[in-house]
């Protein structure tokens, strides 16, 4: 009886240790999940991303007669712009040929868009180069003209020019620039300045905001298109340059990163172009001793990043930039600083 009651302790044991172990494999041990991996892949293709979309200026819309009694017509934008339409330049493709707007009571829609700063210019993913050739920049104005819904080009025989005149963050600007056509790039990587060798000098000149024997504080730029048109001068090209060569973690990609050089001494941006092989990103052609502050932001799962180092190029040596989380505010602020 004893070895009985023996048997029968152990078996109630084992019983309930096998309900113990299937209770636990079933209802309390949860294996970890499988860790989420960052997206460490790179586009094959250099693309811009539009990271800094959220940041872009605002673009300014007005109106202005076509036909005007004083045979001009104006738009300023608080103290910082004033665009000058001469009477009779608009023509619209509304009945083609081409024909020019007569009618006085014509209102003519303008959006406007003004890039003086480098701040600006990272916002709306540009650069300041030339066909490789780096540019010390003035401004960039982007004009767009509408009728009715249909677009509305200038007439470039007309004898009057528009006449744009632009306060900038230059201090006070005494040397004459260059007049610079965009032209597009359809592959959407960078924009394309080109001069026009035909037209006259941008002349600096006093736009406002103090007293009348205040120094220039900006630029007037004629022109007789519309679209992207501004003015720069060319660097002259050193005579030693080299390479930035900049390296991010792993999952700082050209999917959700961009790059920039901005030269500290002039109003100079250069885009840092990613090398999906290496896992990088650089620019060639960077004058020697050159004082840079690199900049990145980035985008990932909906948080954003940045980081910032002063360099003075020396070597193309790996420069290694940490990105750190911040917002939108903090970004902007920081542009508006540039």
């Amino acid at each position: 009886m004893k070895r009985f009651f023996t048997n029968i302790s152990i078996l109630t044991f084992l019983a309930l240790a096998i309900a113990s172990c299937n209770k636990t494999a079933v209802g309390d041990f949860v294996p970890n999940p499988p860790l989420q991996q960052d997206d460490t892949t790179w586009f094959t293709n250099d693309t811009i991303v539009p990271i800094t979309a959220n940041l872009d200026k605002p673009v300014i819309t007005d109106s202005f007669n076509c036909i005007s009694s004083d045979d001009a017509s104006k738009i300023s934008i608080g103290d910082s712009v004033t665009i000058t339409f001469p009477s009779g330049g608009c023509m619209t493709t509304q009945n083609k040929p081409s024909t020019t707007i007569t009618a006085k009571s014509a209102k003519v829609k303008a959006n406007i868009l003004v890039l003086t700063s480098k701040g600006d210019v990272i916002r709306h993913k540009v650069q300041t180069t030339s066909n490789g050739t780096l540019l010390n920049f003035g401004a960039y104005v982007n004009i767009k003209l509408s009728y009715k819904g249909n677009p509305v080009y200038w007439n470039a025989a007309l004898q009057k020019q528009i006449q744009f005149k632009v306060r900038t963050k230059d201090h006070y600007p005494t040397v004459p620039m260059q007049y610079f056509m965009f032209q597009p790039d359809t592959t959407g990587k960078d924009t394309v300045w080109l001069p026009l060798v035909s037209h006259g000098p941008v002349t600096p000149t006093y736009i406002g905001g103090g007293s009348s024997n205040s120094p220039n504080n900006g630029y007037l730029i004629t022109t007789n298109k519309i679209g992207w048109f501004g003015c720069a001068n060319s660097i002259p090209p050193a005579p030693y340059t080299t390479r930035i060569n900049v390296f991010l973690p792993i999952n700082f990609t050209n999917k959700n990163t961009v790059t920039y050089a901005v030269f500290n001494d002039t109003k100079t941006v250069v885009r840092l172009k990613p090398n999906p092989l290496g896992k990088s990103y650089g620019a060639s052609g960077i004058p020697i001793n050159t004082t840079i502050t690199l900049v990145s932001i980035s985008k990932i799962d909906g948080v954003y990043y940045w980081a910032t180092k002063q360099i003075t190029a020396t070597s193309s040596n790996p420069i290694q930039l940490t990105p750190a989380s911040t917002d939108l505010s903090n970004i902007d602020q920081y542009l508006r600083s540039l």
